[in-house]
């Protein structure tokens, strides 16, 4: 599947409007890994772990990923 540019720009308004859901960071770090922005998306998931480190959710969805950062 292909991602449309402006996609970006859409998780951008659901990230303002709810910055405290890790839901919103995790679905704007897909879109920008699909684009090619690895190290926004890594940004991104670091922020949806830090909102909710201890989530089996969020875990499942970053796959394991850094599982040791988070030292809150």
């Amino acid at each position: 599947k292909t991602i449309e540019p402006h996609v970006i720009t859409m998780w951008d308004q659901v990230v303002a409007l709810d910055p405290g859901s890790p839901r919103s960071w995790l679905g704007r770090a897909q879109v920008r890994e699909a684009l090619g922005d690895a190290e926004g998306a890594s940004a991104d998931r670091a922020k949806a772990r830090q909102l909710s480190p201890r989530s089996s959710t969020i875990r499942v969805e970053l796959g394991g990923e850094e599982e040791e950062g988070g030292d809150d």
